[in-house]
């Protein structure tokens, strides 16, 4: 496998052009060199500035950075500012957790009362869906969702099932009933 060349355009600082320049001076492009890296070499750059930030991060969170099990410093840490925690602040931590769940349970509740309420008004498992979306397209301030279902159903009757057609059985006939006999093939 060969290795794929990037291309980097790199400016050399000394021969930049000044920040700020004078009016007396015209202003130079700055110099740029083309250096060519393979895949290898560009993803040691990578690797090694990746690595750099990841220890700079765990420096300002106070974990050693060569330390063996960063994953045990962690969860020492996480467990260290619980602990610092007040009473208060577990309470408030807890009652967000708590109203989330809360929040959560209402709407699945929401949905099952609005499918009991489709079911109830012989609209068929099909279109269930759409008709609770109609609903609650119909619904305001005044209107609940039972009263909004009503008004969907009156403005779009759900299409009654139509029964297939009966077919009239074929006649087969029947071993007894034929007349010719087969013959034995003679081989």
């Amino acid at each position: 496998m060969s290795d794929e060349t990037t291309t980097v355009a790199t400016t050399d600082a000394s021969t930049a052009a000044p920040e700020t320049p004078t009016a007396t001076e015209p202003q130079q492009p700055a110099s740029t060199s083309e250096r060519t890296y393979t895949k290898s070499e560009y993803e040691a750059a990578m690797s090694q500035q990746m690595n750099k930030a990841t220890q700079s991060l765990l420096k300002k969170l106070g974990i050693k950075a060569d330390a063996k099990d960063i994953d045990a410093q962690l969860t020492a840490l996480k467990t260290y500012r619980e602990e610092q925690m007040t009473a208060a602040e577990k309470a408030e931590a807890a009652r967000k957790t708590l109203e989330g769940e809360l929040a959560t349970t209402r709407d699945e509740l929401d949905r099952h009362k609005r499918e009991l309420a489709v079911t109830r008004a012989g609209i068929p498992e099909k279109d269930a869906a759409r008709y609770i979306r109609l609903a609650v397209s119909y619904m305001d301030e005044k209107t609940d969702f039972a009263s909004a279902l009503a008004l969907a159903v009156k403005d779009y009757p759900p299409a009654k099932p139509t029964l297939p057609t009966a077919v009239a059985p074929t006649q087969i006939p029947s071993e007894t009933s034929q007349t010719t006999k087969h013959r034995p093939l003679v081989g």
